[in-house]
């Protein structure tokens, strides 16, 4: 039954996406999706090194794809293949409700991400099947994945800290999660001068655009991800400490791992969702991390009892129905071409 939901939902899910607004991507048409693939197929490979500076496997792709089609829709069917098989495959290996996490994806904002920036999309679902292998503990495919997702997109380097996790055996404890809670409220409330500081030592005029003063979409995206941080770290702990005072046994090793892998990992959002608040885009780099929210709060979900994760998980689908809500519906259903 979990196969066949999660299957379904799947081939839905791809199904939006291969269907969506072809003139969905940058602002400036000439950076549209559309417009770089009916570029790419006009020209030769030589093209893609002479214009473009990086995520040359991205532009590579695109041309190997216009050598067999000139439908755009049918690129952005092929594109989608990876990103919905990825977080597929992820929710139903890992996720302890998997219609929980299908209704994260979609009201937390991966979706519209995912159809609307590309080229990061794609270097996401290779991080996700990286983290999949390094669950395996399987550490060359692991690098040869992170290889492919920085040729996809260049901030995917930063994806290289899920392999330092794993394969340090990373963890940290209460005072450190204190520590970086604190620092992360402290990078938000003072990200503008934080920003000064750096862009007085070194010159990032490239960036400029990006610089914005607090609106109240950054501030509910870091406080989301914030309350979610607090949430699993509550919950882990207060059940360990339930456990011990009731002498509970405890759960096998892989998955206490498993738990404390995924909550370094949310942890390694934070600061990049704190910094958005000034630095518009910076949350992007986060998304390599918070993407795992989607599996890491139903599982730590599982850990309260009945009566308690019933209520929990009905104030989290109340929250995310409200942020799906606040961002737009019109950002979520992108499919004004196709109708």
């Amino acid at each position: 039954m979990r196969k066949l939901y999660c299957f379904f939902t799947g081939a839905f899910v791809f199904l939006l996406f291969a269907f969506r607004d072809i003139s969905l991507g940058m602002f400036d048409v000439e950076k549209s999706y559309s417009h770089i693939f009916y570029t790419i197929a006009e020209n030769r490979l030589s093209y893609i090194f002479q214009r473009f500076t990086s995520d040359y496997l991205f532009y590579i792709f695109t041309k190997v794809i216009t050598l067999f089609t000139s439908n755009i829709n049918v690129y952005l069917a092929i594109s989608a293949l990876p990103i919905v098989c990825a977080v597929g495959i992820l929710i139903y290996r890992y996720s302890e409700y998997p219609w929980l996490s299908w209704i994260m994806f979609f009201c937390l904002g991966y979706f519209s991400a995912h159809v609307t920036i590309m080229r990061q999309s794609i270097a996401m679902a290779l991080s996700i099947f990286m983290y999949m292998e390094l669950q395996r503990e399987n550490y060359k495919k692991a690098t040869v994945l992170w290889f492919l997702a920085v040729g996809f997109h260049i901030t995917a380097i930063i994806s290289i800290v899920l392999i330092i996790i794993k394969k340090w055996k990373i963890q940290i404890n209460f005072k450190t999660n204190c520590l970086v809670l604190g620092l992360s409220v402290l990078c938000f409330m003072f990200s503008d001068r934080i920003f000064e500081l750096a862009f007085s030592l070194v010159s990032f005029e490239r960036f400029n655009r990006y610089l914005l003063h607090l609106s109240s979409f950054n501030t509910t995206l870091f406080m989301i991800n914030l309350l979610q941080c607090l949430f699993c770290v509550v919950l882990h702990y207060w059940m360990d400490a339930y456990k011990k005072k009731n002498n509970v046994s405890e759960c096998d090793e892989s998955t206490i791992q498993t738990d404390n892998t995924l909550l370094v990992i949310l942890f390694c959002s934070l600061p990049f969702y704190a910094l958005t608040n000034t630095f518009s885009d910076i949350y992007r780099v986060g998304l390599y991390f918070s993407q795992f929210a989607i599996i890491a709060i139903p599982n730590f979900a599982r850990k309260s009892p009945v009566i308690v994760r019933g209520l929990i998980i009905f104030i989290l689908i109340g929250i995310y129905f409200y942020y799906g809500a606040v961002r737009g519906l019109g950002e979520v259903s992108p499919y004004i071409s196709v109708i």
